[in-house]
């Protein structure tokens, strides 16, 4: 395994932060202690990376001696957009003009004959507006970092010929590093491994998508996991469902890695100074919160004691760490409640600061309902520090089966608002009695990326070898 050639093409890297967090962690983690010959890493410019994303993260690279090649981005619907908006500028101009040359001549006749009537102009609209969207959607696939995919082709295949890659490790979402790897592999025929993070075709957070879209999206997934020569997964659950949709490959074809804790991240985590009374019960959330992922239930559940235990309510405060994208106004709600001491928005932090909050509080909360083959990473992390989990979630899921499997916390369903009200009063009547409350996930090693990264090795040489994987 020590003379393989890995390239990783992953579109997020530090500095990328915040939302970006995540997908950074996984490409980091298994580098640092991958016992490959040599990586090389395909990414992003730092200073292109879209607004929604940090550049705040302020690891030291390269973490493994990868050597790190940054191209640029070619982005064509931008460009069609500024043209676009350049040409509406001279006609504007030339219309100026025009005016000024007929001011004062009759034209009654002109709006007769532009008339076409309310439900005409409304369908003209309409029908004008969807195909723009769909032109917008066609120019802009597959996401948001459509176009690095050229200036990542060009400059990928330079690196695989003059270094003599022996695989590409592609790792997404966003799903243009599939496109970029499955591009590379076509051009010159090296081993592919593509590494889904998340579901794509299957997605349960895609919203608003137009059909013409989920097929494409289809389309180039079934055509990328047939031409990769391994697809890894990060939970079983998701490795079940793409054998299963996916039953004419042979199912060794698909293979889990899960995400897991590195220890490094936690030597410099050091406990936060909360700011409220260390005497109260502090729930805290860490990432993002959107769409299904709402903070609803745990809300609800403190609207719940608050009505039987207003003295005891008082001394339960839940902290949200991280950008919040919510149908509602948060904060705002949380007023109508009347529950402003009982909640602490802290929005995005720096992710040594997250973890020093994860040290420091008593109970540490996942928000994942209604999905069945996704386990939020975060978890692995709130393990390492020993705390008392609580996830709110599908009781049939693999976020469930994680945590039954190896008694890592106790999961709700997002509508047992008595259940969960229930178990924090009882998680503040034990702090109250002895002062810090602790768990202990015995299995917890299970989860070391170091030991999650011997099986990346393992594939790899696998791959590499030419054996069959099983």
């Amino acid at each position: 395994m020590s003379n393989r050639r890995v390239l990783f093409v992953s579109y997020l890297y530090p500095p990328a932060g915040g939302l970006a967090l995540p997908g950074v962690q996984r490409t980091v983690k298994f580098l640092r202690y991958l016992p490959v010959g040599k990586k090389y890493v395909l990414t992003l410019k730092s200073e292109l990376y879209p607004d929604f994303f940090s550049v705040d993260n302020s690891l030291s690279l390269p973490v493994s001696n990868e050597v790190i090649t940054r191209v640029g981005s070619f982005d064509l619907f931008k460009t069609l957009l500024d043209i676009r908006a350049a040409v509406a500028k001279v006609f504007r101009r030339n219309e100026g003009k025009s005016a000024k040359a007929t001011s004062g001549m009759g034209n009654e006749s002109a709006p007769e004959a532009l008339y076409l009537g309310d439900v005409k102009v409304g369908a003209a609209k309409r029908i004008f507006a969807e195909f723009k969207d769909l032109v917008s959607d066609i120019l802009t696939f597959p996401d948001y970092a459509h176009g690095w995919i050229i200036p990542a082709l060009w400059e990928g295949r330079k690196i695989i010929k003059s270094k003599n890659i022996d695989v590409i490790f592609a790792t997404a979402m966003p799903w243009t590093s599939f496109l970029v790897g499955f591009g590379l592999k076509v051009l010159t025929g090296t081993k592919l491994i593509v590494d889904f993070r998340d579901p794509w075709a299957t997605n349960p957070f895609a919203y608003n998508k137009s059909t013409i879209l989920k097929k494409t999206e289809r389309f180039c997934e079934n055509m990328i996991v047939r031409k990769a020569d391994c697809v890894t997964l990060n939970t079983p659950e998701l490795t079940e469902e793409f054998q299963s949709r996916y039953s004419f490959l042979p199912g060794s074809k698909f293979r889990t890695l899960y995400n897991g804790y590195d220890p490094v991240d936690f030597k410099k985590a050091q406990r936060i100074d909360l700011s409220v009374d260390r005497g109260k019960l502090v729930l805290s959330h860490i990432g993002f919160l959107y769409g299904l992922r709402d903070p609803a239930p745990v809300l609800n559940a403190l609207i719940e004691i608050r009505k039987k235990n207003p003295g005891l309510a008082s001394n339960i405060v839940f902290q949200q760490i991280g950008h919040t994208n919510l149908d509602y106004d948060l904060n705002s709600y949380v007023k109508d409640m009347e529950l402003d001491e009982n909640f602490l928005d802290l929005g995005p932090l720096p992710y040594s600061e997250a973890l020093g909050h994860m040290a420091s509080s008593d109970i540490l909360l996942i928000i994942q309902p209604k999905t069945t083959t996704q386990i939020p990473s975060k978890i692995y992390e709130y393990i390492f520090f020993n705390k008392p989990i609580v996830s709110i979630g599908s009781k049939n899921g693999a976020l469930a089966r994680l945590i039954n499997n190896y008694d890592f916390g106790n999961i709700f369903s997002d509508s047992d608002i008595c259940g969960l009200s229930e178990f924090f009063v009882q998680k503040a009547d034990q702090k109250a009695k002895s002062g810090e409350l602790v768990a202990n996930y015995s299995n917890r090693k299970l989860f070391d990326i170091r030991n999650i990264s011997n099986k990346l090795s393992e594939i790899i040489e696998e791959v590499c070898g030419g054996y069959q994987l099983n």
